[in-house]
């Protein structure tokens, strides 16, 4: 390789199986790598002070490796592919790699309950009728008034007051009384410690891509996740699909990062991410799933800084109530990030409900849905000190006065 100041180069090759190694020295790199293949290998090494690297690949199997030491990266990654492997290094801190801590038959493919237990009651399989994604899913029969559950085996290692993004779609008929995504934290001897349920997703709605936030207990060493449907009165059919575990860890640099990955693919097992740098946009798109954007840096660093608001109250039919009021605190400044309400009771089934989010005594926003209801915003909602914020939740078509339960949860800055 000649050693020019600038190099810029396009690769777009079509084959069967295509290897290519690549390393690069240079001050300005900008590599836009496009591949058609039925198995495509990636190894990129770069040193350079710039370096744009957009990767897009339509392969069967994809592996990526990428190193790359640079004071500004910008890393956009498009894959379509049944199987993905992305290894990611930044300056010091490198991506861990997939490849040792994944999910195994994250989406049931292998036809079966392989990788998985079933320690509650009722009746656990792998059917092919409803699926979300691919050829099979796991179905989940529950007895009146019981857990059933679908937990992997496999330990993902984790340490105290680490994130874990657990995704994967789910469904539940109108029997099932509730419905979330499970963390069963286990020790260091891999003994269970602490099982946590995640929002309950309530019942009676088709294939929903749903994503739930775990942060790991003190004396945890390893998580194992899953689903878990509570029977109602008449047991209640329960139904999950195409598992994913984002591993957040800690920001360290304090150079800036732009990393956008955008993946098509039947099983995704694990994707973990490590970033070094104080400035950072990760833009991580699944399809038919959930985009996460936020400043990881800013988020982190203000841990103890995260408010979480809740009320519940007994509303009359077809009239409402207000709860989960909150006045921003003088010297704050208050990011919504997300709303939710929930009807806790089976004494009666509404028509709908809804949640209104009122700033002052204005209509901010609302949400809706059978008997509930929760948004997450991309892009939160700001407060300055001294707003009024609450929930008037409304009760349609019921029959009867219900207890109702709203919340609304974000974080505070210093104004």
């Amino acid at each position: 390789m000649p050693d020019y100041p600038d190099w810029t180069r396009l690769f777009h090759l079509v084959g069967t199986d295509i290897t290519i190694p690549i390393s690069i020295e240079a001050s300005t790199v900008t590599l836009p790598v496009s591949i058609d293949a039925a198995t495509a290998t990636v190894g990129v090494n770069i040193e350079a002070s710039t370096v744009t690297l957009p990767v897009s690949i339509d392969a069967a199997t994809a592996t990526v490796g990428v190193n790359i030491e640079a004071t500004a990266v910008t890393l956009p990654v498009s894959i379509d592919a049944a199987t993905v492997t992305i290894n990611v290094a930044l300056g010091s801190l490198p991506f861990e790699t997939t490849a040792e801590n994944v999910l195994q038959n994250p989406g049931f493919e292998e036809g079966d309950l392989t990788g998985w237990a079933a320690p509650g009651a009722g009746t656990v399989t792998v059917q092919s009728a409803q699926v979300w994604k691919g050829s099979y899913a796991c179905q989940l029969d529950t007895d009146p008034a019981s857990w059933t559950w679908v937990i992997q085996l496999a330990s993902i290692p984790c340490y105290p007051g680490q994130r874990l993004l657990v995704n994967a779609a789910l469904k539940a008929d109108a029997d099932i009384a509730r419905s979330d995504l499970t963390v069963d934290f286990r020790s260091a001897e891999d003994e269970s410690i602490e099982t946590v349920h995640g929002t309950d997703y309530g019942a009676n709605y088709d294939w929903d891509p749903k994503v739930a936030t775990f942060v790991v207990p003190d004396g945890a060493a390893f998580a194992r996740v899953g689903a878990s449907f509570l029977g109602g009165a008449a047991g209640g059919i329960g139904y999950a699909d195409s598992f994913l575990v984002v591993r957040l860890l800690q920001p360290a640099l304090d150079e800036s990062l732009n990393l956008n990955i955008n993946i098509v693919a039947q099983e995704i097992a694990a994707l973990d991410i490590n970033i070094a740098a104080s400035a950072i946009t990760v833009n991580i798109n699944f399809t038919d799933q959930s985009v996460a954007v936020f400043d990881a840096a800013k988020w982190f660093s203000r841990q103890n800084a995260q408010v979480f608001v809740r009320g519940g109250a007994i509303c009359n039919d077809n009239w409402y109530v207000d709860v989960a009021s909150r006045v921003v605190p003088t010297g704050k400044v208050y990011y919504l990030c997300g709303i939710s309400l929930t009807v806790n009771t089976n004494a009666a089934t509404p028509e709908s409900v809804v949640a209104v989010l009122w700033v002052g005594a204005a209509e901010v926003f609302s949400i809706g849905g059978y008997r509930a209801a929760s948004i997450i915003l991309d892009v939160p909602l700001r407060f300055n000190a001294g707003t009024s914020l609450f929930l008037r939740l409304v009760l349609w078509g019921a029959g009867a006065a219900c207890y109702m339960v709203g919340d609304h949860w974000g974080y505070d800055e210093e104004a």
